[in-house]
């Protein structure tokens, strides 16, 4: 993997050093992929999509586990169909991804200031 992510780096640096004309042809023909890979996506959704998922009930989970013989725990089932959490799961998972990622980017701010600037960083009244 490590040599995957080299070859990357060396060949999108050297790109980059071809001229910004380049770059800017390697960025298109990039987000062109993006497009292609998520209408494929969607599309394959629209193809093989199944509205049961969306209305699942309590007897579709234990039939499931059930016969897999699996004993994987589901925990609180809701209440089934589109939200079965209601929009309180909705917005407590919202807010949980929400204040991981200002949490995590705190973090990491903090430990690039302590690096910079150890007095500074630590939050010592005096600096």
């Amino acid at each position: 993997m490590q040599a995957l992510q080299d070859f990357l780096n060396q060949s999108l640096s050297g790109v980059l050093v071809l001229g910004a004309r380049e770059s800017v042809l390697v960025g298109k023909i990039s987000t062109g992929i993006n497009l292609l890979v998520l209408s494929f996506i969607i599309l394959s959704g629209f193809i093989k999509g199944d509205l049961h998922n969306w209305k699942l009930m309590e007897q579709d989970y234990t039939l499931n586990t059930s016969e897999s013989g699996d004993i994987y725990n589901l925990g609180p089932l809701g209440s089934g169909g589109f939200v079965p959490f209601d929009y309180d799961g909705i917005l407590h998972g919202a807010a949980l991804c929400f204040y991981l990622f200002v949490g995590f980017d705190d973090i990491v701010t903090k430990c690039n200031w302590v690096i910079v600037c150890p007095i500074r960083g630590l939050g010592c009244p005096w600096a």
